[in-house]
């Protein structure tokens, strides 16, 4: 399928600077994707910081539906706006 970006929301699950945080990152991607089947994991490295942000929502309430799905295995977690992709 075919992919456009639009503004939109994902979930922040995860970031840090600290000297674990490669690992840490990969452990938190890999623990969403046991729990979160289907739902897709972003992770990137953005000097210092290591960051894994999850899902493509198009609004604010969806992004908060699953936030809250999202908070017994990662109480920090957050939304932020991003760019998404949707597909059409």
């Amino acid at each position: 399928g075919k992919f456009k970006e639009i503004n939109g929301y994902r979930i922040r699950i995860y970031f840090s600077n600290a000297q674990n945080a490669r690992e840490a990152s990969m452990a938190a991607a890999q623990l969403f994707q046991s729990h979160f089947a289907g739902c897709n994991i972003y992770r990137r490295f953005i000097s210092p910081n290591f960051k894994v942000t999850v899902g493509d929502f198009r609004t604010k309430s969806e992004a908060l539906a699953y936030l809250e799905a999202v908070r017994a295995d990662f109480p920090a977690a957050f939304i932020v706006r991003e760019k998404i992709n949707c597909t059409y």
